[in-house]
C-alpha cells in the first residue's frame, strides 16, 4: 500500500513530514542546498559531459526539487540521455509539489511537466519520459531498501537524500550501502547532506572511498563518496531494424527514437496496423487480479505509461470504464478489492443499482469503475508513433531471412534482395515471428468485432462498458461491440454466429437492448502466450522479440517498447527485475 506524504507547512513555506518530523529541504534556500550538495557533490555537469548516457538514483524523491534542478541543468549541458531513478516511500501530490516548488519560477516549466505526469499511487516502478530532453524518470514508490535490489540498471551518481538517520533509521541500513555499491558502476560518486556515522560506515564498509566536504550554509560537514573503478565508454547503436509495423513494432520505433536511435520499420502490408492493431478503438484499463503480483504490477503501472505516451494528442478519450464482475476470476476479485489498496481515483467497487445510476441504463450485476481508463484508437496510435519517431517506413516488403555479419545483422526480402545491415534487429510481426523462430511458445486466436448504428437507449452510454464482452459509446454514429475468441478459424470473413453471440451477451447485460442493427464488421489475429504475457527479451545476440501482446496490447505494447529499447542500448529498465522475468521468454520454457 502506497501512502500520500502527510505534510506541516512551516511559516515560510517549507513542508515538513509529519510522519519523520523533518524537513524537505534547507529552510535557507533549498534549490542552492540543491546544487551545493547533490549537482556539485557529485562533479556535475563535468561527470556526465562525455557520457552518452548518465544514471543518477536518488533516495527521497521528496518534492522532486533535486530532479528538476538536475533537469534544468541537463537541459544547458547534457548531450546524450540522463537516466534518473528515485524510490519515494509517501509520494507528494501534485498539488504539494507546486505549492513547495513555487519560490522558484525558474523551475516553473519543467515543475509543472512533471506534476502533470505523476504516476499513480501504486506499488513498483513508473517510467516518466521528459522525451524533449531525452531524460528518463524512473519512480520507484515503495521502500528503498526493498526495491533498490530490483533495479535493473547501474548507477553513476548518488543522491542519499533520505530523511536525516536520526529521523528515518529505517532506511539507513547496513543492507541499502551494501546494495548501493551493487548497483554502481566502476568510478560512482554519491553525496549527501548527512555526515553521521551510520552513513561513513555504510558507505565505507561497502566500498565507497569516504570524505567530508563543508556543509551547506550552517551546517559544518557533508559527505562525498567514489567507488572504485574507471567509467567505461558505452558503444553507440547505430541503426536498428523491426519487423512488423503493428502497435508492438511501433511503439518500438518510438521509444528508440526517444534515445536518438535511428530504426527501420518493415511491414509486408501496404500500411500499418493492418493485423490486430487495426480496430477502430479498443479498450484500455487496468487488469486486475484478486491478489498483487508481477503480472497484476506490470499491467497497473503499463496501463499508466500509455495514457502518458499518447497524453495531448485527439485519438483517445478517458471517458471511463465499467467492467462487470463476471465469472470467478473477477467475482474473486471483487470480493478482495479492499485488500489491494488501490486509490480511489484509480479504481472503485460498486453494487449494480450504483453501476446502474453511472451508466445510465439498468444492470443486474455488481463490478469495477476505472474513472480514468477508456479507449484509444490503435491505428491512429501507430500513425502517432511512426511519425513521431522519425524512423524509416518501408511497407510491402516481407524479411525472408536474415545473416550475421562481424558486429552486425544482415536482412533480405523474398527475392534475396538486400534490405540492409543493422546492429540490432527486432521482432515485433505477432505469430510470425515463428517463420524465423519455430520453437517460440505463441499461440493465436481470431477475434471478430462488429459494429452497430447508435439507437436511443445506446446513445445514453457514455462509458465503455465491459461484461462478457464489451460495448464502446458512440463513435460517429456507431458503437462498436467486441470480441470473439476463435483459436481454430483463420477466416477473415464475417462468422455470423459470433456476430449474434456478441450481440446476445450485450442483450443479457443490458436487458434494455434488444433487436441493434448490425453495419458492418472486423477480423484480426490476436498472438498471445499460455500466460498471456507478452514475450519482449533478447532471443540471441543482438535479435530481440517484443510480441504476443495478446488482447491487452492497448495497454502493454507502450512499456513493452520502452522496455525494449532499453534492453537494446543496455540501459536501466524501466520495470523491476521481477517484473522482467515475467516477460522473458525464460519463463515459458527453459529449452528454447
Amino acid at each position: 500500500m502506497i501512502e500520500k506524504a502527510q505534510l506541516n507547512w512551516l511559516t515560510d513555506g517549507t513542508p515538513e513530514s509529519l510522519a519523520y518530523g523533518d524537513i524537505y529541504f534547507s529552510r535557507e534556500n533549498g534549490l542552492e542546498e540543491s546544487s551545493y550538495v547533490f549537482l556539485q557533490g557529485n562533479l556535475l555537469p563535468d561527470a556526465w559531459l562525455d557520457s552518452g548516457q548518465f544514471c543518477i538514483a536518488e533516495l527521497g524523491f521528496g518534492t522532486g526539487l533535486n530532479f528538476l534542478n538536475t533537469a534544468r541543468l541537463w537541459s544547458e549541458t547534457g548531450k546524450g540521455i540522463l537516466h534518473y531513478v528515485a524510490f519515494e516511500k509517501h509520494p507528494l501530490s501534485a498539488e504539494s509539489i507546486a505549492k513547495a516548488l513555487s519560490n522558484w519560477p525558474e523551475l516553473s516549466g519543467l515543475c509543472e511537466n512533471l506534476t502533470k505526469n505523476l504516476p499513480d499511487l501504486l506499488p513498483g516502478f513508473h517510467r516518466v519520459v521528459f522525451k524533449n530532453l531525452r531524460i528518463f524518470l524512473t519512480l520507484c514508490y515503495g521502500d528503498a531498501n526493498q526495491l533498490l535490489p530490483k533495479l535493473n540498471g547501474k548507477v553513476d551518481a548518488w543522491y542519499l537524500d533520505g530523511f536525516a538517520p536520526a529521523k528515518n533509521p529505517e532506511l539507513w541500513q547496513e543492507s541499502l550501502f551494501k546494495n548501493i555499491a551493487l548497483k554502481s558502476k566502476p568510478g560512482a560518486t554519491a553525496a549527501t547532506f548527512s555526515a553521521a556515522r551510520v552513513v561513513k560506515d555504510g558507505l565505507s564498509q561497502a566500498g565507497f572511498e569516504i570524505s567530508l566536504k563543508k556543509g551547506f550554509g550552517k551546517k559544518r560537514d557533508m559527505l562525498f563518496a567514489k567507488f572504485p573503478g574507471s567509467k567505461t565508454k558505452e558503444s553507440k547503436i547505430q541503426n536498428v531494424a523491426i519487423i512488423g509495423a503493428g502497435l508492438s513494432g511501433c511503439l518500438s520505433a518510438l521509444a528508440l527514437s526517444y534515445r536518438g536511435i535511428k530504426s527501420t520499420l518493415f511491414e509486408s502490408e501496404n500500411a500499418a496496423a493492418g493485423g490486430a492493431s487495426g480496430a477502430a478503438a479498443g479498450v484500455i484499463m487496468p487488469y486486475l487480479s484478486s491478489t498483487p503480483s508481477f503480472r497484476s504490477e506490470f499491467f497497473l503501472n503499463s496501463f499508466g505509461f500509455a495514457w502518458r505516451q499518447v497524453f495531448g494528442e485527439n485519438f483517445y478519450s478517458r471517458c471511463g470504464v465499467i467492467r462487470l464482475a463476471i465469472g470467478q476470476t473477477q467475482e474473486k476479485t471483487f470480493s478482495n478489492f479492499e485488500k489491494l489498496y488501490l486509490p480511489t481515483d484509480f479504481a472503485q467497487i460498486f453494487e449494480a443499482d450504483s453501476i446502474t445510476e453511472l451508466l445510465g441504463l439498468v444492470v443486474k450485476k455488481q463490478g469495477f469503475y476505472f474513472p480514468t481508463a477508456g479507449w484509444i484508437n490503435p491505428r491512429d496510435y501507430c500513425r502517432f508513433a511512426i511519425e513521431a519517431s522519425g524512423c524509416d517506413f518501408k511497407v510491402n516488403t516481407e524479411v525472408s531471412r536474415l545473416e550475421r555479419l562481424e558486429g552486425s545483422v544482415v536482412l533480405f526480402d523474398q527475392g534475396n534482395n538486400l534490405l540492409g545491415e543493422f546492429s540490432k534487429v527486432i521482432f515485433a510481426n505477432a505469430y510470425s515471428a515463428k517463420k524465423f523462430f519455430p520453437d517460440l511458445p505463441i499461440q493465436f486466436n481470431r477475434g471478430q468485432i462488429v459494429y452497430t448504428k447508435t439507437t436511443q437507449k445506446l446513445s445514453l452510454l457514455k462509458h465503455v462498458f465491459c461484461h462478457e464482452g464489451y460495448v464502446m459509446p458512440e463513435l460517429s454514429g456507431l458503437h462498436l461491440i467486441g470480441a470473439s475468441y476463435d483459436h481454430k478459424s483463420h477466416s477473415l470473413q464475417e462468422d455470423r454466429n459470433q456476430s449474434q453471440e456478441l450481440l446476445n451477451k450485450l442483450y443479457r447485460n443490458l436487458p434494455e437492448l434488444s433487436e441493434l442493427e448490425l453495419s458492418g464488421y472486423r477480423v484480426g489475429f490476436r498472438t498471445s502466450t499460455s500466460d498471456r504475457m507478452p514475450i519482449v527479451c533478447e532471443i540471441d545476440s543482438d535479435v530481440f522479440v517484443n510480441v504476443a501482446q495478446g488482447s491487452r496490447g492497448l495497454v502493454s505494447c507502450g512499456i513493452s517498447g520502452e522496455i525494449l529499447a532499453g534492453l537494446v542500448n543496455n540501459e536501466p529498465l524501466a520495470v523491476s527485475n521481477d517484473v522482467l522475468s515475467s516477460v522473458d521468454l525464460a519463463r515459458l520454457t527453459k529449452s528454447f
